[in-house]
């Protein structure tokens, strides 16, 4: 009788996992490269997630997950990531690591595809001695294999994600192998690795120059368990601090907040379970801890970061803004120019043009009209909706060409306080730094400045003249 509530036991336990082999994360929008591959590689920037949940909490046994991630970005088409997870629930655990790899191509305007494929080996165990057959006593079931058993078992994930700047659509098959877990006292053919089946989409809206409102959906399937969604609500406030809300299809509401600060990301969730077992659980916790890496480094290690060294992979000088002695002969993009003569080092360009690029009448057309009709709201930095167009256009030059940079310039007139007008000026071309930076265009691709009243280009004693000084000024510049 004992031996047939031990298989009992191995049966719910084995049932029970089929539904939790991929555990959840409520903040996956924040590091959607967890659930699908192609999404690495796909941002502007490198980074590196810690996550922590705690499910159920008050619930002997319960999930709980612990993920270190990375993901970067090798060029202009490939991403690459890396992961180490440590997953348990009751006398289950799972350990082990993932490497990922996507490629990406443009197909439509603005819009990028990317694929992906990730490989991983994990280590399943299962601890007999958490097995309780008979809670309250300490009766032993002599048919209870007892210990510890272990099985290594790979895996693969495939995955597809198209996007933009403020849209995404993905689609990632997890346990595409469906490896078996043979541990050697549970039967083969049922404890397997089940595919699984996710959808992911989201948009972000503009709604001004100081909130983002982001809602997006992940439809979740499997052979074996029912069909399944997650709704998500979100609203950034200056890119800065956000909050939002998620329901689980009968499983959970979630509660989201965190910010963004510098460099670093912190994020925490609340899941308010609606399922049967919510009488027995105080909620479900959630922690994300992030690093965004800049793209500053020292090539040549020399001292002097590679955005201000004249001759990145040639040790140098401080005083020779890191180049060598003999600058004059060194040709650090490979343009025909040497660095001494060349107004853009690091960016190749005819020699008639002194080593930079040639900005075409096109492009300079964009930058032009994008000035033209950049207008706020009267006094304030907020951009109007008119102006929206134009300087989506004016990102989508910059995002096609990453060798760009873009200098803002805020300026006022002469009305008012001079600290106020200064202020004025600051926070409005930070609104435009912001417009862009929010649709992927990356903070080292931007130069700000102000000088509120101090630099007219009209007298303040008119009318026009004073519309004329009351501007954001923009200048392509290439390093």
């Amino acid at each position: 009788m004992r031996r047939i509530t031990y298989i009992m036991v191995v049966m719910m336990i084995s049932t029970f996992a089929y539904s939790q082999q991929l555990p959840h994360y409520s903040l996956y929008m924040f590091n959607d490269a967890v659930i699908n591959p192609a999404a690495c590689g796909t941002k502007q920037y490198n980074t590196i997630h810690l996550i922590s949940r705690s499910q159920w909490a008050g619930f002997e046994g319960a999930p709980k997950t612990q993920l270190l991630t990375y993901q970067r970005k090798q060029g202009n088409k490939i991403g690459l990531g890396a992961t180490v997870l440590n997953d348990a629930t009751g006398p289950i655990s799972r350990t082990g690591a993932q490497l990922s790899y996507s490629y990406k191509m443009p197909v439509y305007k603005d819009y990028q595809l990317s694929f992906g494929l990730s490989g991983s080996i994990y280590q399943y165990l299962f601890d007999y001695d958490k097995v309780d057959l008979d809670p309250g006593t300490d009766v032993y079931d002599p048919a209870m294999p007892g210990g510890i058993e272990k099985v290594m078992t790979p895996e693969a994930t495939f995955g597809m994600y198209m996007y933009n700047n403020n849209y995404y659509l993905g689609v990632s098959v997890p346990n595409l192998i469906e490896s078996p877990i043979n541990l050697p006292s549970l039967d083969e053919k049922t404890n397997k690795l089940i595919r699984h089946y996710f959808i992911t989409s989201g948009y972000k809206f503009i709604l001004n120059s100081d909130f983002i409102f982001q809602p997006s959906v992940l439809l979740k399937s499997t052979p074996v368990t029912p069909f399944q969604y997650d709704v998500n609500l979100m609203t950034r406030y200056r890119n800065q601090v956000w909050m939002g809300a998620s329901y689980r299809d009968k499983d959970a509401v979630v509660i989201m907040l965190g910010m963004d600060y510098q460099e670093y990301t912190f994020g925490y969730s609340y899941d308010k379970s609606i399922s049967d077992i919510s009488a027995y659980t105080n909620g479900s916790h959630g922690v994300l801890l992030g690093y965004t890496f800049s793209r500053q480094k020292d090539s040549d290690g020399d001292g002097i970061n590679d955005d201000k060294d004249d001759c990145p992979n040639e040790y140098g000088l401080k005083k020779n803004n890191g180049c060598p002695d003999s600058a004059q002969d060194i040709d650090g993009d490979g343009d025909g120019v040497n660095n001494d003569i060349d107004n853009c080092p690091k960016t190749p360009g005819p020699p008639e043009n002194k080593g930079c690029p040639i900005i075409t009448k096109q492009q300079k057309a964009i930058i032009d009209t994008a000035f033209a009709n950049l207008e706020f709201v009267f006094g304030k930095a907020e951009i109007t909706f008119s102006s929206y167009s134009h300087l989506e256009r004016l990102g989508r030059l910059l995002n096609d060409y990453p060798e760009m940079r873009l200098k803002i310039v805020g300026h006022t007139d002469n009305i008012g306080e001079k600290e106020a007008n200064m202020q004025l000026s600051k926070e409005r071309s930070r609104a435009v730094e912001m417009f862009l930076t929010n649709r992927g265009i990356p903070i080292t691709q931007i130069v700000t400045s102000y000088f509120g009243e101090i630099k007219p280009i009209a007298t303040n004693d008119t009318k026009e003249g004073r519309a004329q000084n009351r501007r954001v000024e923009f200048t392509i510049f290439f390093e």
